[in-house]
């Protein structure tokens, strides 16, 4: 009441608070200001600030993300020329976040359990704009940084095929098939990798690539041409054959290299992965983005002819035995029980959580270590542990949540479907 800095009649300047409550009797208040004055000397005047009742659920003003929560706050009463209101917008559940600064932070729940949803409940979407990966007409477009993991990749043997088709590829360095963990692929690492609208490094020129062992096979972005942001599919394939690498673009060879004799394609690190590469490189280093199909794995050294084909969308009459599919954490079906997030990190940052007993002790299969690192900007998503987010085996089984945050802000958390 006492403050009255643009010296009117009637004295006196408000705040917006936030006051929450889980039963509607009893409420938390938080008695930071929720919405300041700010900068507008009108908004420093009695009877400004005052929030309108009630808040919508409205289109975000940008293509490709998440419905916005909007409210409305009085300003310009008693003051200037007109009395309006003015539009505010924030993200959905966004009121109060745990946030920690870059060198990290950590939060530890009290004791909960959680049963098993209703089978009533609304599953949870993949195919959401804030989820990393969603399923588009049975392919995958990645939003932002994510990983597949593709299971039984470790040790290919003597002879491999690699391949994937690829559109809306945005400029820049995307990252496809890698066990690779930032330093040199020797030994035992691969990276493969493209940039659709120029070259990777200045000192090749190439910008597509294949590095195994040390060992370096790549395309000139002469031979290729910038196709990025093409809503056309193209095709990306790789043959290893006992050390000797042929690269394909669009089902034609475009490059061959590497050494006879260098024997099985096997990888110190574990299984390959799709999207980026292993710790301690982060998600967002590379990070494949766009859209991706038919990512295939074989045991074996496909043809020229069959490589043809396989661009073509022919991966169905080519799959033999010992082919490798995608096992990871973007699938058709959804979890039946799913840890979501809703949080936000800068580039660097990043959240990762662990689930422990009642007495503190880690849930095998719930380690930290186990947690795939989660970046970026999502309103519901679904925490993985080894690319799996199911948690169905902790139901009604008292736990506590230990997560680690790094620059990052977490505003809510549920169990659901």
């Amino acid at each position: 009441p006492s403050r009255n800095p643009s010296g009117h009649h009637l004295p006196g300047t408000s705040d917006v608070v936030f006051m929450s409550s889980r039963d509607g009797v009893n409420f938390d208040r938080w008695s930071e200001a929720f919405l300041r004055p700010g900068i507008q000397s009108e908004r420093w005047v009695n009877r400004n600030n005052f929030v309108a009742w009630g808040s919508l659920e409205t289109a975000s003003g940008i293509p490709g993300t998440p419905d916005l929560l909007t409210f409305y706050s009085v300003e310009g009463y008693y003051q200037g020329d007109s009395c309006q209101m003015r539009r505010y917008v924030m993200r959905q559940d966004g009121f109060v976040s745990v946030n920690a600064p870059l060198k990290g932070g950590e939060l530890v729940t009290k004791t909960l359990t959680f049963s098993r949803p209703a089978k009533n409940t609304p599953r949870t979407k993949y195919a959401q704009s804030a989820a990393a990966i969603e399923v588009k007409d049975d392919a995958l477009e990645f939003n932002r940084a994510a990983i597949l993991h593709l299971a039984d990749t470790q040790n290919l043997g003597p002879q491999a095929t690699l391949a994937v088709r690829v559109r809306n590829v945005p400029a820049g360095h995307r990252r496809l098939f890698s066990t690779y963990n930032g330093s040199t692929t020797k030994p035992d690492e691969l990276y493969f990798d493209i940039n659709a609208a120029g070259i990777i490094t200045k000192n090749d020129g190439y910008s597509i690539r294949f590095n195994y062992d040390g060992e370096l096979t790549g395309v000139k972005f002469s031979e290729v041409g910038d196709w990025s942001g093409s809503d056309e599919w193209h095709h990306l394939a790789a043959t290893w054959d006992d050390g000797r690498v042929t690269i394909y673009f669009d089902g034609k060879p475009v490059a061959s290299g590497g050494k006879t004799g260098a024997g099985n394609l096997k990888f110190k690190l574990g299984n390959l992965r799709f999207g980026e590469d292993y710790p301690p490189t982060s998600l967002g280093n590379e990070p494949f983005r766009g859209m991706a199909d038919d990512i295939s794995v074989f045991r074996r050294v496909l043809s020229a002819a069959e490589v043809k084909k396989l661009a073509a969308g022919g991966k169905d009459d080519l799959i033999a035995e010992g082919e490798t599919t995608v096992n990871g954490p973007i699938a058709k079906k959804p979890v039946d029980v799913g840890l979501f997030v809703n949080f936000a990190t800068s580039a660097a940052g990043s959240v990762r959580c662990e689930i422990q007993d009642e007495k503190g002790e880690v849930i095998p299969g719930f380690s930290m270590k186990e947690c795939d690192e989660v970046v970026g900007d999502a309103i519901e998503f679904p925490l993985r542990w080894n690319g799996s987010a199911e948690v169905k085996t902790l139901v009604d089984r008292p736990i506590r949540l230990r997560f680690e945050l790094k620059d990052a802000d977490l505003y809510a958390i549920r169990f659901g479907r």
